[in-house]
């Protein structure tokens, strides 16, 4: 996904569907390491990550809708 994120005019990021369901992983910004804070989050975790108006359609979020709370096997 592109969009904006934390100060940063312009990111992109990543979804994944475990099981059904939706979620986001931010590689660039858990590149430091451990422990990793971005990875199978939640949007209300990522509320930083704005998607960019290609994301934000009613096609777009009934093809994958994002899980709301972080991923609860991480």
């Amino acid at each position: 996904m592109t969009g904006t994120a934390g100060e940063e005019s312009l990111h992109a990021w990543v979804i994944a569907e475990i099981d059904g369901i939706w979620y986001n992983l931010d590689p660039t910004w858990d590149a430091a390491g451990k422990p990793y804070r971005f990875f199978l989050v939640g949007g209300e975790r990522f509320s930083d990550h704005v998607p960019g108006e290609t994301f934000c359609t009613e096609a777009f979020r009934k093809m994958c809708p994002l899980s709301k709370t972080d991923c609860p096997n991480v």
